[in-house]
This record gives C-alpha cells, sequence and structure tokens, in this order.
C-alpha cells in the first residue's frame, strides 16, 4: 500500500506542470484574442469597453459582443491562474493547483497525461509524503482489525 501511494503521489508535480503548460498555452491563445479586440478598438479610436457596448447595443451583434467580454474575462482569469501557479514555490504548486483549477483543463491534462519521473525535490518530497501515508495508513487499518478481533472475541482465559 505505501508503494502504491508513493507512485500515485509521485506524479503530483509531473501533472501539476503538464496542467501549467496547457494553462499557459490557453492564456496565449486568450491574450492573442483580447490583443485582436483592442486593436480593433484602437482602429476605430474607441475604448474596449465602448466599442464592445456597440456590440451589444446592436441586435445583430449582440451575440459577437457577448463573445468579446467572454474573451476578455477568461484572459483575466487565465492570467491570475497563471500567475498563482508561476509564483509558487514547487512543493505548493500543486496546494495551489487545487484551490484554483479549471475543471474542463484537468480534465483535459487528466485525458493526455504521462507518468513523469520525480526526479527534483518537489517530487521526491510528494513521494515521500504518499509513501509515509501509505504506511501509516495501512498501518493504522491492520491495527484497527487487530482491535476488532480482540474485543469480538471473549477471553478463553477466564475460568
Amino acid at each position: 500500500m505505501a508503494i502504491l501511494f508513493a507512485l500515485v503521489f509521485s506524479q503530483i508535480p509531473s501533472f501539476t506542470q503538464q496542467y501549467h503548460q496547457r494553462l499557459a498555452g490557453r492564456l496565449d491563445f486568450a491574450l492573442q484574442r483580447e490583443a485582436e479586440i483592442t486593436a480593433d478598438a484602437r482602429s476605430m479610436n474607441l475604448p474596449v469597453s465602448t466599442y464592445i457596448q456597440r456590440f451589444l447595443d446592436s441586435p445583430d451583434h449582440a451575440l459577437e459582443g457577448r463573445r468579446m467580454e467572454a474573451s476578455l474575462t477568461l484572459a483575466r482569469q487565465l492570467s491570475q491562474q497563471e500567475e498563482a501557479l508561476r509564483q509558487a514555490l514547487p512543493i505548493a504548486a500543486p496546494l495551489r493547483l487545487v484551490t484554483q483549477y479549471d475543471s474542463a483543463l484537468a480534465g483535459d491534462v487528466f485525458q493526455l497525461y504521462r507518468p513523469g519521473l520525480p526526479l527534483d525535490l518537489a517530487g521526491l518530497v510528494y513521494t515521500l509524503f504518499g509513501t509515509l501515508l501509505g504506511y501509516f495508513g495501512l498501518a493504522g487499518i491492520v491495527r484497527c482489525i487487530g482491535a476488532r478481533r480482540r474485543v469480538a472475541k471473549p477471553s478463553e482465559t477466564v475460568q
């Protein structure tokens, strides 16, 4: 059981790194879309908010206006997530990921996940943590089963 936990926990930094790479790719795309919207607004000598509002006010173009708003919101959200992961220490990055993850992105990473060999400090720490968790978890289970057996059997030495 300890080995199984060690193997699973050793993959946490690798999963986090692959998630971060995909997040960065999506962020690049979102920032490119944001730059296009900004350039289009500048070409009309308008602030971005006014440019988008013109689309929203037009029944024929309101859908495009909502898409632009969604693109800008996504760029902000992805930037915040990427910044949080980039600034986290390697050992803390998986914990940061748990608090600020995108479930669709995590699902994509999980589908294409490639296991890694943990050779860095974070990988070794998570492997050690998994080993200890598995060992003490198994020891606790064995202890509970042993205690139940002792309670369930009446003492045979009493006469």
